[in-house]
């Protein structure tokens, strides 16, 4: 996430802040403050070593499957990547100054439904769901033909 534009729109002006304090309204959320709640939600989920970053490479590898399927091009411009290529891509990038908005609203949006479906299912779901792919990975021969994929 990057929270240089708060500080940037402030600068110019813009008098309410893209993710305001609870103490002030007018007050950006410094980005340590984020990382702390982050340490503490994973700490709370007994999920050990897991970086805030981890968020973001989950949400551009869950755009890009098959599930969701949303082109590395537009989830490049999710992440705000200059280039996920180079050579031609990059050249061609100077010259595209698209903000590919509808594009990327479509990508968040449907990774926002499927995190509403991940959420909804329930703990109990969710850690039948782990035993299910744990016992798979066990009993897989290594080979693509063995692994099962559980949906």
């Amino acid at each position: 996430m990057n929270l240089r534009f708060t500080e940037t729109a402030h600068r110019r002006g813009d008098p309410d802040p893209l993710f305001p304090t609870a103490r002030g309204a007018r007050k950006s959320v410094q980005p340590a403050t984020f990382t702390r709640a982050f340490i503490e939600i994973a700490k709370a989920a007994k999920v050990d070593d897991a970086r805030l970053h981890d968020l973001r490479r989950t949400g551009a590898t869950a755009m890009t499957s098959e599930r969701i399927g949303i082109p590395r091009f537009i989830v490049s411009r999710v992440l705000n990547h200059a280039s996920d290529t180079g050579d031609a891509a990059s050249v061609t990038a100077i010259y595209d100054r698209n903000a590919y908005l509808p594009e990327k609203r479509r990508a968040l949006n449907a990774w926002a439904e499927l995190l509403q479906v991940i959420t909804s299912m329930g703990h109990a779901t969710l850690q039948a769901r782990s035993r299910l792919a744990k016992a798979a990975n066990r009993h897989s021969s290594g080979s693509p033909k063995a692994a099962r994929r559980i949906d």
